[in-house]
């Protein structure tokens, strides 16, 4: 009696420890580690006044983006601003200051780049980078 009574608090005791620790492996990972990002190398080529997007921002989750830019224009003469793809809401336009435009406190979601000249239509490379 003695004998089953010790199988049966071991095998309780080895089932409880096994279902324990593969749910607390199971709640170590968020539903965002699985979120895949589409692809993006954080680099487009642009050309001001051709009515296209100059560029995507992939993101999910809030962030800070720092645009850098670099053309046959001169930066003063450049400006942008970031478009989100679901809603159409935009940023107002910021210019670059040297070489660089910063956003702040980005909600999660696909951004569009939008790059339009001051002065004359010009082409260029621009890259970013979530902080």
């Amino acid at each position: 009696m003695l004998k089953k009574f010790l199988t049966i608090f071991m095998m309780s005791f080895v089932f409880v420890f096994v279902f324990t620790s593969l749910s607390s492996t199971a709640s170590a990972y968020s539903s965002e580690d699985y979120i895949i990002e589409p692809p993006f190398n954080g680099e487009f080529q642009f050309t001001t006044g051709d009515g296209e997007w100059d560029g995507v921002i992939p993101n999910s989750h809030m962030f800070h983006v720092r645009l850098g830019v670099s053309s046959v224009l001169p930066s003063s003469d450049l400006n942008v601003r970031l478009c989100n793809s679901e809603s159409g809401n935009c940023t107002p336009y910021k210019s670059f200051a040297g070489s660089s435009a910063f956003f702040s406190d980005m909600m999660p979601g696909i951004y569009y780049i939008d790059i339009v000249s001051t002065t004359r239509n010009g082409s260029g490379t621009v890259t970013f980078h979530k902080q």
